[in-house]
């Protein structure tokens, strides 16, 4: 590539031809999602088999299997506090885990399968879903759960 690359480019395969695996977190079948807490401090996996995995950074490799009901879960995400694990399903719903409490709630189901979940990198209390209809919500997860 030599010098078509840009300073910025260049620098990215740099970090690229220096970068190493630091661990590898094993569960029982295919992931089908991830996501890393913004402080570091927790990643989540949902599996094949719907199982959720909570894994601490500072505790690797021992996780924590989280209590739902048993589903085929597409999605997780936490929100930018780290704090609230929102999870979309198959089945149409979105579930919050709250991670202190180690409860959770539901938000109104749809007929259409979640198979997207990010809440917004400002505002802690703005989830965004996107449906197999083509559909996006967002939520208020201050006003009452309700799309807007």
């Amino acid at each position: 590539f030599g010098n078509s690359l840009s300073n910025s480019e260049s620098v990215l395969f740099k970090a690229l031809d220096s970068s190493k695996e630091l661990n590898i977190l094993q569960g029982k079948t295919p992931i089908i999602s991830v996501t890393i807490d913004i402080n570091k401090n927790s990643i989540a996996s949902i599996e094949r088999n719907g199982t959720i995995r909570l894994w601490s950074v500072k505790n690797l490799p021992n996780y924590q299997i989280l209590p739902l009901p048993p589903a085929a879960y597409n999605s997780i995400s936490f929100n930018n506090n780290g704090q609230i694990l929102a999870i979309g399903g198959g089945n149409g719903e979105i579930i919050l885990w709250d991670i202190t409490r180690k409860n959770f709630v539901s938000l109104p189901k749809t007929k259409e399968a979640v198979n997207k979940v990010i809440f917004s990198p400002i505002n802690k209390d703005i989830l965004v879903s996107g449906y197999d209809d083509g559909k996006l919500r967002l939520w208020n997860l201050k006003q009452g759960n309700s799309p807007h």
